[in-house]
């Protein structure tokens, strides 16, 4: 019984941070997808920025660029190293959502983890001529 409960919660964590982004962000998290804490907060850091979230899921980078190609408003599939780039661009809020996959790494270290994949989002402020 204790744990069908721990997994119920679970699920139902799940279940709220993947909803929190989709509402906090507009665009859809990859399905499957599991937040990373550790990996958002390393992620704020980087880009100064209190609107970013990562989630990481096994599946490879062509299969979630993929998913991520075939949703209506969002453009680029633009690759660039080992990142490819979407965005989404709310003209009325002058706001713009980047979606990047790109391979997962390690906080604590910055070395490539194998087998997964992270999506980060990151919600910014447009400029002025800039979509």
């Amino acid at each position: 019984m204790k744990k069908a409960i721990v997994v119920i919660m679970a699920l139902i964590a799940l279940l709220i941070s993947t909803a929190g982004a989709e509402e906090k962000f507009g665009v859809k998290v990859y399905p499957g997808a599991k937040y990373s804490d550790a990996e958002t907060k390393w992620r704020k850091d980087q880009y100064h920025s209190e609107t970013v979230a990562s989630y990481r899921t096994a599946d490879g980078s062509d299969k979630v660029s993929g998913f991520y190609k075939t949703h209506a408003g969002i453009k680029g599939g633009k690759l660039l190293g080992k990142v490819t780039y979407f965005h989404v661009t709310d003209a009325a809020k002058q706001e713009t959502v980047e979606i990047q996959v790109m391979p997962s790494l390690d906080p604590a270290t910055g070395q490539e983890v194998k087998g997964s994949t992270t999506i980060l989002i990151v919600k910014r402020q447009m400029y002025k001529g800039i979509d």
